[in-house]
């Protein structure tokens, strides 16, 4: 009869164990996707930032020689 109870009690926390670990598996899962979601994420950031900078760059270039063009005044009427 104890052998029948601890076969019983060895089942339960069986069970107990086998749904933890799925639970623990869908868990895993979720946050590998979420992780490979972030890295995408970053990966796009990164190109913005590129992009932005780039921008920056050429608008600071421009805006460099509007100020040189009005340093230097033509005289047309010479």
């Amino acid at each position: 009869m104890n052998y029948e109870l601890v076969s019983k009690l060895a089942l339960e926390e069986t069970d107990k164990y086998k749904n933890e670990i799925s639970l623990l598996r869908k868990r895993n899962e979720i946050l590998r996707n979420e992780v490979d979601n972030l890295k995408d994420m970053i990966i796009k950031l990164q190109e913005d930032k590129k992009t932005l900078e780039d921008e920056v760059t050429s608008l600071k270039g421009a805006l460099k020689f509007k100020e040189e063009e009005k340093k230097q005044s033509f005289s047309y009427y010479s």
